[in-house]
């Protein structure tokens, strides 16, 4: 859903909350003298001496308090949208506007996942037996050495691999996907400055 699609929903929803919230005024409004007939509340229903008058008023309350519903509701669901439990998904927003296919996310999800000895197995020409061994020295190292460190002391990975590797390490998915080719720094950009509803146009 592109920006304006989205900000024409928002403003809908808010008509829509608006007019619900006047005609629950009206209904609430008959009920009120016949749930509190012959009580001092029934009487609340009248504020102005006059039924047009009367009537008149009220009209002017309720549309009021409509307003302020609308504003309210809406104000609470983008605040509500900036929190992390309830932004959307930047992997799946990326799917969904074709930027990337379901295979790819996968892919850089997978990515993210990786530790240091994975990403250089993978990518690199280190193989499961070296970094057993390496894993197993770092255990018994009393100076408690990185993995890193201990791969190019016994020669399994050169400095530029464990540096490469090192900065891979619980990337975001956005750098990711970029690093990979998927996506340009433009087009991740782009998708971050949208990515939550009622944010304004310009990217972040």
């Amino acid at each position: 859903m592109d920006f304006h699609r989205r900000e024409t929903l928002q403003r809908t929803t808010m008509i829509y909350i608006g007019i619900g919230t006047f005609l629950g005024c009206w209904v609430l409004l008959f009920f009120v003298p016949f749930l509190f007939q012959g009580r001092p509340l029934a009487e609340l229903t009248r504020l102005a001496t006059g039924v047009i008058a009367n009537y008149l008023l009220l009209t002017f309350i309720f549309a009021a308090v409509s307003v302020v519903a609308a504003l309210t509701a809406d104000w609470t669901f983008t605040r509500l949208r900036r929190l992390r439990p309830f932004q959307p998904k930047l992997g799946q927003i990326l799917v969904r506007r074709g930027y990337i296919t379901e295979e790819q996310l996968e892919e850089g999800l997978a990515l993210q996942k990786m530790r240091l000895g994975e990403l250089l197995i993978n990518f690199g020409g280190l193989t499961e037996a070296q970094l057993d061994e390496a894993l197993l020295r770092q255990e018994t190292d009393e100076n408690r050495k990185r993995l890193g460190e201990i791969l190019k002391e016994l020669g399994y990975a050169s400095p530029r691999e464990v540096q490469w590797a090192s900065e891979r390490v619980h990337q975001k998915l956005g750098r990711i996907l970029v690093g990979l080719g998927l996506i340009s720094k433009e087009e991740l950009r782009r998708v971050l400055g949208r990515q939550w509803y009622g944010r304004k146009r310009s990217g972040r």
